[in-house]
C-alpha cells in the first residue's frame, strides 16, 4: 500500500481554519513571534531531536512498527498503547519542527515522512475496532490529543478521505466527551466499563473530541464537546470534582488538586481560549466561577512556585513532574486565563501569577516552557511595569473535603495532610508511588527558604519516617503495585474508623486532629496540630499499638546539604553524629538550614526519648515509581520514641529560627499546653489570648472557660469583653454542636445565623450543610 501526500489537499472552511490555526500557536508560538535566545535554543532542541526520528524512521514497505525502539508488532499487548502513544508523540515533534526554524524546516520530506506514518498507524494499529490492550489512557485520551496535535499541524497536505480516516480511529476510540469506555475495544483495556468521565478526564475527553470537531469540521462534535465542559465546574458532595470548600478529588477520594487538578485547569483555559470571539464561544454561566476557583483551589496550595506535594498523588513519584515543574505547570494553565478575563478579575490573577514566578528562584519559568505562545505571553507578564506582583500571602486555608491544611506567611507556609473515611491515605497504581504508604497519616511540611527541600526528596528519604506521622518503627511494608493498596476499605484508601478529622481556623491560628488508625487498625492514637504564625505545636495520646514492636511519632526528616554538614545541636550542644544514630533525652534540636533562613528548631516539653537517624541514601526512581534516574542525598530524621501503653507526645516546630533565637524561645516560651488526654487536645497562647481545642467527644471537657461533650474544632479569639470563634463539625456527622461558657455572653455577629444562646451560657451551633467548615461568629460578654 502507498501512503503519503494527497494530491488533493484540505481546505477548511473559515470559521474552522481560523480555530485550527489558532491550535497550532502552542507548538509553533504566534504569527510573527520573534524568538529570544531561549526560544531559540528550545527550538534548535526540537529540530535535533526530529532529525533523529526522522533518520532512523523505518520506511520499508513491510515495515511493521515506525522505530525499532518503539516496537508494535512485537510489543507486549499491555505496552501497545503506550508505544502507539510514543509513535504519535514522535511524530508531533517532526510536525513542530517542519514548521520551525531549522533544517527540516518545510522540507516535504519531513512531511511525507509524518503523513505516511500517519497513514500506517491507523491503518494497522489505532484503527475502528482494534482493542485497547493494556491502560485505557493513552488509547482514549493520550493518542486523540496527540493525533488532534498532528493533524492540526499537517491538515493542508491532508486529503478529506485522510482527515476522515483519521478521525473515524479517534472517534471509535472516543466518541463522546462525556463518557469512557464505550468502544469494543475497551473490553481488553484496564478499565472495561463505561463511566462518565470526570475532573481532569472530562476535560481531556472534551478537548479531543472538540479539536476533531474543528479538523473535520463537524459542527455537532463542536457543540457537543462545548456542552460537556461546564460539568466540570459543578460543586460535588462525592466523588470527582470540585467541593463547596474549594477542594479538589479525582479517583474518587484522593486529593489531587496538581496533576489531575491541573489537567482540568488547563484543559478549560485552553477550551475557553481557542473559542473565545469564534461562533461557538464558552459562555455557560457556571464558567464564570472559574476565577474563584483559580484563587480559591489552586493558588494557596502553591509556594514561591512549587505546587505541595500533599495535593499531587501519585505523581509524586515522577522525576520530571516535581513540585517546582507542577506548580509552573499549574501557573501556565493559569495564564491560558489572562487574554479572555474580565478585568475585574485581570489585574488581581496577573498579579498573583507573577508573584509565584519571580519568588522560584529554582526554576526560570521561561527557560523551561515549552509551549511557544504561552512562553510569548509569560514574558510579555513578567517584562510589564503595570503589573506589580502581589503581595505574600498571609492566611491559612483548610480543605475539609481533602483533608488537607495549609498555612502561608511571607516566609515560610505550614501543610497538613490527613486522611479519614471520606479521604484515601495515598493512591498507587501504574506502578507509581510504591513507597506513598504513610504520606496521609498525619504528614507534617514546612516549606521556607530552602527551595529545593522537596526536590528529589521522596526517593531518597526513608518512607517510613514521614514528619508527622505516628508508625511502627521496624515494620516493613510490600511494595503496593498496580491494584494492590495498603488499607483498602471503602471505595479505595478510605479507613471507615477515622471519624474525627477535622480543623477550625481563625486568621492565623489553626487547629487540626484526627483519631488515628493505621492501615491494618494495630496502631491508634489521637492526634492534633495548633498552628500559631511561624509554630507549629504537635501533640499525641492515647497511643495505642502492638506492644512487641517499636512505636514512635516523627517529628522531622529533612533532607540536608549534599555533604550532609549541617550543623546541629541537642539541648543547646554541638553534636556530630558522625552518619550513625543516636537516642537520647531531649529539651530542644537545632537544625541547620540549608539555605539562610531555613534553619528549624525543636522544643520538647516532656524531654522524651528522641532517635536521630541520618542516613546517606544513593539510589533511583524507579525504587518509588517509573522514572530512572540516579538520586542520591543526606536526611535526618528525627522520631519521639513511646514505649509505655497510651503513650503521647508534645513537640513544637520553630520554623526559620536561629540557634540563638531557639534558647531564647525555651527560656519564656509564649504558648501553653492545656490539656492532652483522651478527652481534649488544647493549646493557648496568652500574649495574643488565642486558644485552639480539640475536643474529641468521649467525655466532658472543661477548659479555659469552655464546656462541652461534643466532637469539636474550635479556635476563639479574645480581645477585652469580645471573642471571635471559629468552630467545626470534625466528624462531618453532626447537625449541632454544643458548649457552654462561662459568664454571661450575646451574640453580636451571627452572619448566617446557626448560633442559638440560651440562658446560662449555652450554645448551640447549626453545622448543617457546613461539611466540617468551620464557621465564624463573635460573641461579647455582658
Amino acid at each position: 500500500m502507498a501512503w503519503g501526500f494527497s494530491a488533493m489537499a484540505q481546505e477548511l472552511a473559515p470559521q474552522f481554519d481560523l480555530l485550527a490555526q489558532r491550535w497550532q500557536t502552542s507548538h509553533i508560538g504566534v504569527p510573527a513571534q520573534v524568538f529570544d535566545e531561549n526560544q531559540q535554543e528550545e527550538i534548535a532542541r526540537i529540530q535535533k531531536e526530529a532529525q533523529h526520528y526522522q533518520q532512523t524512521l523505518l520506511t520499508a514497505a513491510d515495515r511493521t512498527t515506525l522505530w525499532e525502539d518503539v516496537p508494535l508488532d512485537n510489543a507486549d499487548k499491555v505496552l501497545l498503547g503506550e508505544n502507539l502513544r510514543t509513535s504519535f508523540r514522535r511524530l508531533l515533534v517532526l510536525a513542530r519542527a517542519y514548521h520551525l526554524p531549522g533544517e527540516l524546516f518545510q522540507q516535504p520530506e519531513t512531511m511525507q515522512a509524518i503523513v505516511s506514518s500517519l497513514d500506517f498507524l491507523t491503518t494497522y494499529y489505532y484503527h475502528p475496532d482494534a482493542m485497547e490492550y493494556g491502560n485505557w489512557w493513552p488509547w482514549e485520551i493520550g493518542i486523540p490529543k496527540l493525533l488532534n496535535d498532528v493533524i492540526a499541524l499537517t491538515y493542508p497536505h491532508l486529503s478529506q478521505q485522510q482527515i476522515t480516516a483519521y478521525c473515524a480511529a479517534s472517534r471509535y476510540f472516543s466518541p463522546s466527551a462525556t463518557q469512557s469506555g464505550i468502544s469494543q475495544g475497551a473490553k481488553a483495556s484496564t478499565n472495561p466499563h463505561r463511566r462518565i468521565s470526570t475532573g481532569g478526564n472530562r476535560t481531556d475527553m472534551v478537548q479531543v473530541v472538540l479539536v476533531r470537531g474543528i479538523l473535520d469540521q463537524n459542527e455537532t462534535e463542536i457543540r457537543q464537546a462545548l456542552a460537556a465542559l461546564p460539568d466540570v465546574m459543578n460543586i460535588v458532595t462525592q466523588g470527582d470534582g470540585f467541593y463547596v470548600d474549594h477542594s479538589f478529588i479525582q479517583h474518587e477520594d484522593i486529593p489531587y488538586s496538581g496533576t489531575y487538578g491541573n489537567v482540568l485547569l488547563e484543559g478549560v483555559g485552553r477550551v475557553m481560549a481557542l473559542m473565545a470571539g469564534s461562533a461557538w464561544p464558552v459562555n455557560d454561566p457556571r464558567m464564570k466561577g472559574i476565577y474563584t476557583t483559580l484563587h480559591k483551589s489552586f493558588l494557596p496550595l502553591i509556594y514561591r512556585g512549587q505546587m505541595m506535594d500533599m495535593v499531587s498523588g501519585r505523581a509524586i513519584s515522577r522525576v520530571e513532574r516535581q513540585n517546582h515543574a507542577e506548580g509552573h505547570a499549574v501557573l501556565a494553565s493559569m495564564l491560558r486565563f489572562l487574554p479572555a478575563a474580565p478585568e475585574s478579575e485581570r489585574q488581581a490573577l496577573a498579579a498573583a501569577i507573577k508573584r509565584e514566578l519571580l519568588a522560584d528562584t529554582t526554576r526560570d519559568f521561561l527557560h523551561a516552557q515549552p509551549d511557544l505562545a504561552l512562553y510569548y505571553q509569560a514574558k510579555t507578564l513578567l517584562n510589564d511595569p503595570q503589573i506589580t506582583p502581589a503581595d505574600d500571602p498571609v492566611d491559612t486555608v483548610f480543605y475539609p473535603a481533602m483533608d488537607r491544611l495549609v498555612q502561608r506567611t511571607p516566609n515560610h507556609a505550614f501543610a497538613l495532610a490527613w486522611h479519614s473515611y471520606r479521604t484515601g491515605n495515598f493512591e498507587c497504581m501504574n506502578d507509581e508511588n510504591r513507597h506513598g504508604w504513610l504520606t496521609g497519616d498525619g504528614a507534617t511540611y514546612l516549606y521556607d527558604a530552602d527551595l529545593t527541600q522537596y526536590t528529589d526528596y521522596w526517593p531518597v528519604i526513608n518512607p517510613y519516617r514521614i514528619a508527622g506521622t505516628t508508625t511502627y518503627l521496624d515494620r516493613t511494608l510490600a511494595d503496593c503495585v498496580n491494584k494492590k493498596r495498603i488499607g483498602s476499605r471503602v471505595g479505595k484508601n478510605r479507613n471507615t474508623h477515622i471519624r474525627w478529622a477535622g480543623a477550625a481556623t481563625l486568621n492565623d491560628v489553626a487547629v487540626a486532629g484526627m483519631q488515628f488508625f493505621n492501615f491494618d487498625d494495630s496502631l491508634r492514637a489521637k492526634k492534633s496540630w495548633f498552628l500559631f504564625s511561624g509554630k507549629l505545636v504537635a501533640i499525641g495520646s492515647d497511643i495505642e499499638g502492638d506492644e512487641h514492636q517499636r512505636i514512635g511519632t516523627v517529628a522531622d526528616n529533612r533532607k540536608l546539604l549534599s555533604d550532609g554538614s549541617n550543623l546541629l545541636y541537642l539541648n543547646g550542644k554541638s553534636v556530630d553524629l558522625k552518619g550513625k544514630p543516636l537516642t537520647q533525652k531531649l529539651h530542644s534540636l537545632h537544625i541547620a538550614g540549608n539555605d539562610k533562613g531555613a534553619d528549624v528548631g525543636f522544643w520538647f516539653p516532656q524531654q522524651p526519648e528522641v532517635l536521630l537517624e541520618p542516613a546517606k541514601t544513593v539510589t533511583n526512581w524507579s525504587v518509588i515509581g517509573k522514572s530512572q534516574q540516579p538520586v542520591s542525598g543526606y536526611t535526618l530524621s528525627t522520631t519521639l520514641l513511646h514505649k509505655k501503653a497510651l503513650a503521647g507526645y508534645q513537640y513544637v516546630l520553630l520554623a526559620g529560627v536561629s540557634k540563638q533565637q531557639l534558647e531564647a524561645y525555651l527560656l519564656a516560651p509564649d504558648i501553653q499546653i492545656l490539656q492532652a488526654d483522651h478527652l481534649a487536645h488544647a493549646v493557648f497562647q496568652p500574649q495574643t489570648q488565642q486558644l485552639a481545642l480539640a475536643s474529641w467527644g468521649e467525655g466532658k471537657v472543661q477548659i479555659a472557660g469552655v464546656t462541652t461533650e461534643n466532637a469539636l474544632a474550635l479556635v476563639r479569639q479574645t480581645q477585652s469583653e469580645k471573642s471571635v470563634f471559629s468552630v467545626s463539625d470534625p466528624t462531618q456527622l453532626q447537625s449541632v454542636v454544643q458548649m457552654e461558657l462561662s459568664g454571661s455572653w450575646k451574640i453580636i455577629d451571627d452572619p448566617q445565623q446557626r448560633v442559638h444562646m440560651q440562658p446560662g451560657g449555652q450554645l448551640s451551633i447549626s453545622t448543617e450543610g457546613l461539611r466540617g467548615q468551620p464557621y465564624t461568629f463573635v460573641l461579647t460578654k455582658y
